[in-house]
Order: structure tokens, then C-alpha cells, then sequence
């Protein structure tokens, strides 16, 4: 393979960008914020009162009814801003594994919905700091000058947002200094994953200041209940792109590596869900992420013509949730606990059954003890964050020392099963050559010694980066 590479033409450069790419598009960031701390000085100032209006109308659309207006349109714009970020993410994988690497942040057609919705969460996050006026939004609102308090959920989206699109211009500085990668998980990537999934947990922070505030505002429970469970949807979906490699059929990494991640987003969005939405929530939850994630599986698929992304379901994992919820909903970390060991059991039965009909890549019977054990792992981790998450935002959480042990011992097992997944082996004495048909693109692979081919964990051959 490396003989035969090598005699292939590259002469794109393995580097970062062109610099007027990188100017242009600075320059664009820069005319943009700008903008917007205009706009925000001139609400601060009472100088214009565009920014009022657009508050007090999306406090009457039907989802955000009790949210007052510094809560409600950080909200829709933070909502729609995910949205589209989402679909530029798996439109943008999509294209490096068919097309290769670009030659810059806007010669690729999929990087201006990443932008565009990552911008769309920092300017929620402002919005949501500069709107309050004249009254103090939250009991943990952060002074910013003498008569100015912002919302803290306020300062953690705008962070949040802030860290995702620092993730591009240091992107272009990772690979003048290292070259390419082919993975999701590079540094800079996992910088947009993370900052986009951790603008999901400012949102519900949002959510609860902001209903904490609220002076007679009507509002029905369907409201509120669909509005968080539409945060704990996209809590999930936000938690499953971490997995994308293996969604497309290209993983770098061991094949346990996914049990671990579902069971992760599992565990931590749907006890989420459960716990602070209600009876029904982890459901509609998982309803609301297939809608979401599903449609733009089929967007970026049949409808722009690019790879198509499995996804798993997620919906035996919610069944257990709520089984395991009729039980222990009054005892939030012993549903977190129980309900990762359901999901990492019979959830990943479940998944091992889809993951053999929607997946390239299926399951094999060669992981079922250690795929068993890494994905219990991940549920009880994600469940017990999960459950820490919504003791946190109803002024819940137990004593120091069990929530520092809880939330530390969580993070670690999870750090250990994901190191566990990243390391991987193979046979060693092994040498496969070769032979590539260039009229019809027919390829004769044979492997050295011919046993090892035999019943393997698993054995692929993949065809990528050559535009079809």
C-alpha cells in the first residue's frame, strides 16, 4: 500500500490555508461581532430598541410561553444556530471522506453552516448578557457594572460558543505544524464538537434562570415540557457526534470504542430527560434527536448526494430509563447508576441487533464481553452525570464530598474507556499487497500469511477520497 501511494500525484499542499482565505474570514468574524456589541451597546443605551422588540415578540411563540424575553430569543436563535451547525458537521465529514482535505475554511462549502450556527450560539450567549434590564436575572447572575447583571447561563453559551469557533483558525494552525489528520478526533475538532454539545447544558441553565424570574408569565406544562425536551433531544444528538466515524463506516479506532460512546450519550442525556422533564421524556427525547439527527442523515444523504450517516436508536436505552425511573425517580443517583447498567446491557443488545442491519461496520461476536463491560462503563458514567446535571439545576445536589467523588469518578472511568478504545493492535508479520485496476477501480487485495483473514474481528477494505 505505501509503494503504490507513493507513486500516486499529490500536489496539494499538506499544510493549513491560503492566507487570504484566513484573512477574509477573520475579517468577516470581526465585521460580524462588531455588529453585534453595536447592537448591544445601543439596547444598553437605550439607543435603539430593535433588540427589545425581537425579546418581547419570541416570548410568545408557543415553546418559550414563561420565559421571559433576555431568555426566550437567546433560546430560538440558539436552537435553530445548533441546527445548522449539525448539519454542516456531518455534511463537512462527509465531504473529507469522499473528497479529501479542502484548501481552505471557504473552499468547502460545508464549513459556512458551521460558522454561521457556531456565530448563531456566541451571539445567543451575548444576547442573553446584554438583554436584562433593570432587573437581576437569576440568583446566580454575575455582576458586569453597577446597575448591569448578566445570566450565568448567559456567559456559558457565549463561552461555550466563543471556545467552538476558536476551534477553526487554531484547525488551520494544527495542521500547518503537523500536516492532515483523518480523524474526528483531533484536538481542534473535538475544540467544535465540544463547545457546540456544551452549549446544550448552558441552554438548560437558561431555561432554569430564566423561569426563576418569571413575573406572571403564562405558561402551559406542554410548553415547558417540550421545551426541555427538546434540550435533553438535543443533548443526545449533541453527545452522538463524537461517534461520526463509526456512523460513516470509517473508524480509526477499535470498534469497542462505539458501544462506550452510545452508552456515554445514552446514560447521560436520557436520565436527563427523564429526571427533568417528566414521565414520557426520555422518549420524547430520543423522538426529538431522530428527527433531528435522522433528518440530517437524509439531507446531507439522498437529498444533497453525499455519504449517508447510520444512527443508532437510542430507543430501548429510553425504555429502560423510564422502566428504571418508576422505581428510583426520588433517588437521582441510584437512577443514574441503574440506569447505566440497563443501558449498558440491554441497550447494547439492542444496538448489536441494529448496528448488524444500518451500520457498515457491524458488531461482531468477538466484542461481546468487552464491548458488555465498556458500555456499562459508559452508562453509569453518563447516568450519573446526567443525574448530577439536574440535581444541580434544582438547587438539589448532594453533599460536597459525594458529588465531588460522583462527578470526578465519572470523568475518570470515562477517560480510561476511552483510552482503552484508542488503543489498538495489529497482528504482527502481516503484510498485504496490492493490485489496483485503474480502468474499472477493481482492487486485488491479498493478505500474507492467508490465515489471517479467517475469521477475523473484523476485516474492511476502504475506498475513500476519490470523489465518488
Amino acid at each position: 500500500m505505501t509503494s503504490l501511494m507513493q507513486q500516486l500525484p499529490d500536489t496539494r499542499p499538506a499544510g493549513g490555508a491560503a492566507l487570504d482565505q484566513i484573512l477574509i474570514a477573520s475579517g468577516s468574524a470581526t465585521l460580524l461581532t462588531a455588529l453585534l456589541l453595536l447592537l448591544g451597546y445601543g439596547h444598553r443605551t437605550g439607543r435603539t430598541k430593535l433588540l427589545a422588540r425581537l425579546a418581547e415578540r419570541s416570548e410568545h411563540s408557543w415553546f418559550l410561553r414563561g420565559l421571559p424575553g433576555w431568555a426566550a430569543l437567546p433560546m430560538q436563535l440558539a436552537f435553530g444556530s445548533l441546527v445548522l451547525a449539525l448539519l454542516g458537521m456531518y455534511w463537512d465529514i462527509s465531504l473529507h471522506i469522499t473528497q479529501g482535505r479542502d484548501e481552505g475554511p471557504l473552499a468547502n462549502i460545508a464549513h459556512y453552516p458551521i460558522l454561521f450556527g457556531l456565530f448563531g450560539l456566541f451571539a445567543a450567549g451575548m444576547l442573553a448578557m446584554v438583554l436584562p434590564l433593570g432587573e437581576r436575572p437569576g440568583r446566580a447572575a454575575v455582576r458586569i457594572t453597577r446597575d448591569w447583571y448578566a445570566p450565568t447561563s448567559g456567559i456559558l453559551l457565549a463561552g461555550a460558543g466563543f471556545y467552538a469557533l476558536l476551534g477553526f483558525p487554531l484547525d488551520d494552525v494544527w495542521h500547518r505544524i503537523f500536516g492532515q489528520d483523518v480523524t474526528l478526533w483531533g484536538p481542534t475538532h473535538l475544540m467544535l464538537i465540544g463547545g457546540a454539545g456544551l452549549s446544550l447544558i448552558a441552554l438548560a441553565l437558561l431555561e432554569r434562570e430564566g423561569r426563576f424570574v418569571r413575573t406572571g408569565r403564562a405558561e402551559t406544562m406542554l410548553a415547558c415540557y417540550v421545551r426541555r425536551g427538546m434540550i435533553g433531544g438535543g443533548m443526545l444528538a449533541g453527545l452522538s457526534v463524537f461517534q461520526a466515524e463509526f456512523d460513516f463506516g470509517v473508524p480509526q479506532f477499535r470498534l469497542v470504542h462505539q458501544p462506550l460512546l452510545i452508552a456515554v450519550a445514552a446514560g447521560c442525556a436520557l436520565v436527563v430527560a427523564r429526571m427533568w422533564v417528566g414521565r414520557g421524556g426520555a422518549l420524547f427525547a430520543v423522538g426529538f434527536y431522530v428527527l433531528i439527527r435522522g433528518g440530517v442523515s437524509v439531507l446531507v444523504g439522498p437529498v444533497i448526494g453525499e455519504l449517508f450517516a447510520a444512527v443508532p436508536l437510542y430507543v430501548v436505552e429510553a425504555l429502560c430509563v423510564e422502566v428504571a425511573a418508576v422505581a428510583l425517580l426520588r433517588r437521582p443517583l441510584a437512577l443514574g447508576t441503574v440506569s447505566g447498567l440497563l443501558i449498558g446491557t440491554i441497550g447494547f443488545a439492542s444496538e448489536y441487533v441494529w448496528t448488524q442491519f444500518a451500520f457498515v461496520m457491524p458488531w461482531t461476536p468477538d466484542m461481546l464481553l468487552e464491548g458488555v463491560l465498556m458500555a456499562i462503563v459508559g452508562g453509569v458514567s453518563g447516568g450519573l452525570l446526567g443525574a448530577s446535571l439536574v440535581c444541580a439545576l434544582r438547587g438539589e445536589l448532594p453533599s460536597l464530598p459525594v458529588r465531588r467523588a460522583v462527578f470526578g469518578g465519572a470523568l475518570l472511568a470515562i477517560a480510561l474507556g476511552v483510552t482503552n478504545g484508542l488503543i489498538g493492535t495489529a497482528p504482527a508479520g502481516v503484510r498485504a499487497t496490492m493490485a489496483l485496476d485503474q480502468r474499472t477501480g477493481q482492487a486485488d487485495v491479498r493478505l500474507d500469511p492467508p490465515a489471517i483473514a479467517q475469521d477475523p474481528t473484523w476485516l474492511a477494505v476502504t475506498s475513500w477520497q476519490g470523489g465518488r
